[in-house]
């Protein structure tokens, strides 16, 4: 799982989780429920950042800023000052806290690394949970 998170840059926490339940295949294993929800949460996470860097930083620049513009305002700037900085805002604090829950379960935000056959290297605290919780809880709002 280690090696398979530098295939990309910008997905490395699925090929994490597919390295992962692939070793969890070869030694037989089956996660413990803990484990799993570890997993899934993280994969949500991951998903979640995923689509905002996708669709604000990769996409929007071509959709809301128009194809049309100059290449030096096709970008996440050019979008801000198209959506206002009030969305602009919280599209980026949204995407900081997915990643901090990333860096929670994973040890970092980009290529993780907790996954072993059978499980996750490392459980929740009570502190990270509540951060976990204020993280959905804003982006639900």
């Amino acid at each position: 799982p280690r090696i398979t998170t530098m295939i990309c840059g910008v997905c490395p926490t699925a090929h994490h989780m597919a390295s992962t339940k692939a070793l969890d295949g070869l030694w037989k294993v089956e996660p413990t429920s803990a484990a799993k929800k570890i997993r899934e949460l993280m994969y949500c996470a991951f998903q979640a950042e995923d689509h905002i860097l996708h669709f604000f930083f990769l996409g929007s620049p071509d959709f809301v800023v128009g194809p049309q513009a100059p290449a030096g305002e096709r970008n996440i700037l050019g979008v801000i000052a198209k959506v206002g900085m009030e969305t602009g805002g919280k599209v980026i604090e949204m995407r900081k806290r997915m990643r901090n829950i990333l860096r929670i379960i994973g040890g970092k935000p980009v290529m993780p690394s907790c996954g072993l056959p059978g499980g996750v290297s490392k459980g929740i605290n009570e502190e990270e949970r509540q951060t976990i919780i204020d993280a959905g809880e804003y982006g639900v709002c």
